[in-house]
């Protein structure tokens, strides 16, 4: 969510706005009221920006940083009415760090930062906060002062945060509305808590409350919305408040309740919408919501079998939506009658084989949504719907319909809108089956087996259908012209995945309104001129041809289109792209010619494309870039973004005649240039912003290679094994702001090297052979950041630190051969914030080595043979956060004065023991690494002075035993990780038992560790389990059922696993699961291992690393049907199979097939914008095979096709013995015939 969030400021900020005066990587626009709107959105700034004074700011964003502190009087002089600084490393907040805008700031977001407590007294000087965000920070305690927003404050938000007590001062703010706790610690809510007056909305989800908080539910008198979704509550019999309750939300998800009682709250209630899904209910009894006047319930994922007749007794005139989805029905509950306004009804993943005509009465005269699918159907429910006149969306996708008969849909589907038939067994669609609903507008037919349909079977849809989906459906080689010719209102047309293997000029001609065409992943090998040309073609705005088999585009093949906005063909075949491909497409914004095989494009094939914004042509075979290629294209105030990587480009040549290109983007990294491309960068130099030539052969820059780049803003030269850099190369980049110049063999920078780079704030140089660097070679540069790691200097390169010390923010010197600092080294850098020192040779390190560092908030001093007084050295950094002192040959703890430390490392030393008084200073200490040290016992006796810690990592050291005592006192510990402990020999049941907020343990697998869990069973939410031996046998949790959404197996000797070991988490995984069995030596796994798992709503199965080469479908599907019912859903979470070596031969076709069916039915990628949809696919075809076709080059599986490897249907049946492999056998034919493989299959499923 928060990463969509960022995608949505990033476009809005982008679309309307200019550059900033005060940084050009920042946007800025200005409203009818002449106040600023500012968005520095993933820009790596250190600082907040300064805006000129007096500048009125409606809206400041600054995400997605780098900033660590927010100082006094930030943006002095200006008035700033909301200002997000919401996903960066915040940490510090002065106390007069929004004083200048106190009296008009009014929104105020610090989300996503690392705060462990409010900052209070920094808000003490606004005057008029109305919305406070402080979602996703580290705070434990809400401290008592908030007298000063009480009048003001009406929506705050605190989830994700490590609260483990509801903040009881909350109950003084008069004037707050909105209260979000989620995803916190909080056990439970005492009796004596009283909600604010004024709160509307209060959201507690995702906590660990055992008991409803009647107490919230009483007091709050203006109370709307409850929200205690995903906590551990029982029982809600005995819950009854002091008076009358009316909610319109309450929102009772993922508990734990079993049953429920009628008359909720003693009948002195009423909840418009119930949410009651992912509990455990079975059956529910008469008057079951007597009272409720419930509007909107939700039931779905329980496992109920039937309602009582009367369940819904008091609701039959006015409940208006119903979710029964996901339980165990077997017959429409006949309570459903007599809901006489139900309007909307889901059924959907029951266990559904029939309807009776009998079943709607009730209902029939006002339903509008009914949703059947994933049942056991085998016909349209004519007769069921018979009165159901008012329908107007039916969902019967995933059953097992066979035909659809012309009678079928009656006068009852004359209203209907949409009708989902995906995933049925339909063969053909014969005469007219839709002729009573005139009304359809969408309709979708996918992943069915159609190999025949009559030329007017959509005839009655001519003037109502906008919308046709046939993916993995329908099985023609030519274009369905005939079938498509009457649908003139036609506006979505998805055609992906079937066999279509030529369009005719004609296709599109009848389609008048058509605005989305997808036709990813056919066999489409030419598009004749003029396809996409027809006079009629007005309205096109997208088109997609990914995945099909076009060997080149031809003059005019997409000509003239005025509304197309985005075409993308990648992987494709292409080799060649005429001249004029692309014509007088004014609307135009994207092309995606990406990862095709691209030799040549010839002058002109852009032509007239005035709003070309991206154009993406990585993963070609291109030795040459012409910008001839281009005409007319692009305009300054929206240039392109033009993305060549991967390719293997010599030289970029530049004819006099071509005509001017705007180009604001520029990635030609991963070719093959050994210079500089001067002419083409003087040639777009006024629009350039952003230039990558990284994993080049560029060995040398000259002074002139960068002329008139004076726009420049990003350059990044890494990975070249560049040895020169010309005295006055960059001289003339005055707004270069980041230049990356890492994994070079740069051995010297000349005298004032980066002088004349006026806006320079970020340098690397890591990675080069750099042994000292020119005491004014920085001179002039306000640098915030210079990565000097792994070069070979031998001193803190203390004259340039003279040059950036007034804003140098961040120095990293780790993998140097340093041997020396002292109380002068760091003396005039007093703005440091991240000092790394690791891996280089220092020894002894003076007490007034840090003197003056007081702004330092990160340290790493490891790989070091360190002796030191640290108690006197640290004495001059109080504020460090963060310190890493691993692999520094301590043998004891040294006394640690830091009160403000939150994270340390003292991994990889010698400890045998940890001293409390080491840890006296620490009290807010939350991580703290231990492992690879000499502990033989955990250090409990330290545990009571880290009363904060939050992560501990004992791991890699010769424990002996773990008890209940091992861990006394780490009341807040909520990330544990114990593995390989090769010499423990006990660890009891009850170790875990008192970490009542643990979140994720690691540890080993012993036979005891399924009651170790469930010990914990109240919070484990991630387990991880390394396995020492070479099998795992038996559940690795027992049926206590803990709310795992992660459960990782990892070994580098194991080599089965049982099929039972995730018999035991059935009962209590919630909405998401992924399944990681990863760095194994395991070559094959057992069938049904996923079958207890069936059900979950997204289920993932990482594999990765391990020794499969193949991968046998029983392992996910336990049998034919299971794959007919549910298609790559039962995997909607993925299955990532990266580094294994799989070998591409018959038996893996069927994964390649799933792999591409995952995409569009699970991820649902065709609804995806171009940059998601590139990210999806690449997520596919991580799983890669040897192909023997190619001497074993690795392919991705999901590109592997029988004919590819001339498969014959007795290559199927060769692995495993007796029963399985014969089940295996069928199983992978079948799937090859459901998923179009046809002729493999076609002798051998009637064998078996």
């Amino acid at each position: 969510m928060k990463s969509c969030f960022l995608l949505l400021i990033i476009t809005l900020a982008t679309a309307t706005a200019t550059p900033c005066l005060f940084n050009s990587m920042c946007t800025c626009k200005t409203d009818e009221a002449l106040r600023m709107h500012i968005a520095c959105v993933a820009v790596p700034l250190y600082t907040i920006p300064e805006v000129a004074t007096g500048t009125r700011i409606s809206h400041m964003d600054v995400m997605s940083s780098e900033i660590e502190t927010v100082d006094n009087d930030i943006l002095q002089g200006t008035h700033i009415e909301s200002l997000r600084l919401m996903s960066n490393r915040i940490g510090i907040i002065s106390e007069r760090a929004f004083a200048s805008s106190g009296s008009v700031l009014r929104a105020l977001d610090l989300s996503y930062n690392q705060l462990d407590k409010v900052p209070l007294k920094s808000f003490s000087n606004i005057k008029n906060l109305d919305w406070l965000n402080l979602h996703g920070n580290n705070i434990e305690v809400i401290e008592t002062h908030w007298n000063h927003l009480q009048d003001t404050l009406q929506h705050l938000f605190i989830g994700e945060n490590d609260l483990i007590t509801f903040p009881e001062h909350f109950s003084k703010l008069r004037t707050l509305s909105t209260l979000n706790l989620d995803n916190n610690l909080i056990t439970s809510i005492p009796s004596n808590i009283r909600a604010p007056p004024t709160l509307e909305t209060l959201s507690i989800s995702n906590n660990f409350l055992q008991e409803f908080p009647l107490s919230l539910l009483e007091t709050g008198t203006a109370l709307n919305r409850l929200y205690i979704r995903d906590n551990y509550i029982e029982n809600m019999t005995k819950i009854m408040p002091n008076r009358f309750v009316k909610l319109d939300v309450l929102d009772f998800g993922m508990n734990r309740l079993e049953s429920w009682s009628g008359r909720m709250f003693g009948g002195r209630s009423e909840v418009r919408n119930l949410h009651l899904d992912m509990n455990r209910l079975e059956f529910l009894d008469a008057n079951a919501f007597d009272g409720l006047r419930s509007v909107r319930m939700y039931l779905s994922y329980n496992k109920l079998k039937n309602l009582n007749h009367k369940t819904f007794e008091g609701l039959e005139r006015i409940l208006e939506y119903l979710d029964l989805e996901h339980n165990n029905l077997g017959i429409i509950p006949t309570a459903i009658r007599t809901l006489k306004n139900l309007k909307f009804l889901y059924l959907s993943s029951n266990d559904l084989n029939r309807l009776d005509s009998a079943d709607f009465t009730g209902v029939s005269s006002s339903l509008r949504s009914l949703s059947l699918s994933g049942n056991l159907l085998t016909e349209i429910p004519s007769y069921a719907l018979l009165n159901c006149t008012k329908l107007s969306h039916l969902n019967l996708g995933y059953n097992s319909i066979r035909e659809i008969k012309e009678n079928d849909f009656g006068k009852w589907a004359t209203h209907l809108d949409t009708l989902l038939l995906m995933n049925n067994k339909l063969k053909e669609l014969i005469g007219r089956p839709f002729k009573n609903t005139n009304a359809l507008r969408e309709l979708s037919l996918s992943f069915n087996n159609i190999h025949y349909v009559d030329a007017d079977v959509f005839l009655d849809l001519a003037t109502s259908l906008e919308s046709l989906e046939i993916s993995f459906g329908v099985y023609y080689d030519n274009f369905p012209v005939k079938i498509l010719r009457h649908l003139k209102s036609l506006l979505w047309l998805v055609l992906d995945n079937n066999d279509i293997s030529s369009v005719p000029f004609n296709a599109l001609y009848s389609l008048d309104s058509l605005q989305y065409l997808n036709l990813e992943s056919n066999r489409i090998s030419v598009l004749a001129p003029g396809t996409f040309s027809s006079p009629n073609q007005t309205d096109l705005r997208e088109v997609r041809l990914n995945q099909n088999y076009l060997m080149s585009l031809e003059p005019n093949t997409f000509y003239n289109l005025q509304q197309i906005q985005t075409i993308t063909i990648s992987r494709n075949k292409i080799i060649e792209v005429m001249s004029h491909s692309f014509k007088e497409l004014p609307r135009l914004l994207n092309i995606d010619l990406s990862f095709n095989q691209i030799e040549y494009i010839q002058p002109s094939a852009f032509d007239s494309l005035p709003n070309f914004k991206r154009l993406d042509l990585q993963g070609n075979q291109l030795k040459e870039l012409r910008i001839i290629s281009f005409v007319n294209c692009t305009n300054s105030k929206t240039p392109l973004s033009l993305n060549v990587s991967n390719n293997c480009i010599e030289k970029i040549p530049i004819d006099d005649s071509v005509t001017p290109i705007h180009i604001k983007i520029l990635d030609l990294s991963h070719n093959s240039l050994q210079d500089l491309p001067f002419k083409l960068l003087y040639f777009i130099s006024s629009s350039l912003r952003n230039l990558y030539l990284d994993h080049n052969r560029i060995t040398k820059i000259y002074n002139s290679d960068f002329v008139n780049l004076t726009n420049l803003e990003v350059l990044s030269i890494t990975e070249n094994g560049m040895t020169s850099i010309a005295s006055k190369a960059f001289c003339n980049l005055t707004a270069l702001q980041i230049l990356y110049l890492s994994g070079n063999k740069i051995q010297q920078l000349s005298s004032e090297q980066f002088a004349t780079l006026p806006k320079l704030r970020i340098l690397s140089l890591a990675r080069n052979q750099l042994s000292s660097l020119s005491w004014d070679v920085l001179s002039g540069t306000p640098l915030e950041y210079i990565d000097l790691s792994n070069n070979e200097l031998l001193a803190v390169p203390a004259g340039v630190l003279l040059k950036t010390g007034a804003t140098l923010r961040h120095l990293l010197l780790a993998g140097n051969r340093i041997d020396h600092v002292d109380g002068t080294t760091f003396f005039d850098v007093p703005k440091l914030a991240n000092l790394s020192l690791a891996n280089n040779k220092l020894t002894i390190i003076p007490d007034n080595t840090f003197v003056g560092l007081t702004n330092l908030i990160s340290l790493d001093l490891s790989s070091n043979s360190l002796r030191a007084n640290f108690k006197e050295l640290f004495h001059y950094v109080q504020n460090v956060r963060h310190l890493n002192l691993e692999d520094t040959g301590l043998i004891e703890t040294p006394p640690l004065p830091l009160p403000s430390l939150i994270s340390l490392r003292l991994s990889k030393n010698k400890l045998e023991k940890i001293s409390r008084s080491s840890m006296e200073m620490l009290s807010r200490l939350k991580t703290l690494f231990l492992n690879d040290n000499k502990l033989s016992s955990s250090p409990s006796h330290a545990w009571s002075l880290l009363p904060s810690l939050k992560t501990l990592d004992l791991s890699s050291n010769p424990i002996k035993t773990i008890t209940k005592a091992s861990f006394s006192g780490l009341s807040r510990l909520q990330h544990l990780r114990v593995q390989q402990l090769d010499y423990l020999d006990r660890f009891d049941v009850g170790s875990l038992s008192k970490l009542s907020t643990l979140r994720s343990l690691a540890t080993d697998w012993r036979p005891n560790l399924g009651q170790i869990v469930c010990a914990a069973v109240k919070s484990i939410r991630r387990l991880s389990v390394h396995v020492k031996g070479s099998k795992l046998i038996g559940p690795i949790v027992d049926t206590c059922g803990p709310k795992l959404e992660s459960v990782s197996i990892t070994g580098s000797k194991l080599k089965f696993v049982d099929r039972q070991i995730f018999s035991g988490l059935e009962r209590g995984v919630g909405e998401r699961l992924t399944i990681s069995i990863r760095h194994t030596a395991i070559e094959d796994l057992p069938a049904d291992l996923l079958l207890p798992l069936v059900g979950i709503p997204k289920l993932a199965l990482d594999l990765t690393g391990n020794k499969l080469t193949s991968l046998n479908p029983l392992t996910i599907y336990s049998n034919y049907t299971t794959w007919e019912n549910s298609g790559t859903n039962i995997l909607k979470g993925g299955l990532y199979l990266d580094d294994n070596p799989l070998q591409c031969d018959c038996g893996l076709l069927w994964l390649g097939q799933w792999l591409r069916r995952w995409l569009r039915e699970a991820v649902q990628v065709h609804t995806l914008g171009m940059a998601e949809t590139q990210l999806a696919q690449w997520t596919a075809r991580r799983a890669t095979c040897a192909d023997p076709r190619n001497g074993g080059a690795r392919v991705p599986v999901a590109d592997i096709y029988p004919e590819d490897l001339r498969c014959k249907a007795s290559a199927l049946s060769g692995s495993g013995t007796g029963n399985t492999a014969a089940k295996t056998s069928h199983l992978i034919v079948c799937l090859a015939r459901s998923l179009a493989v046809f002729y493999l299959a076609t002798v051998w499923c009637n064998v078996y």
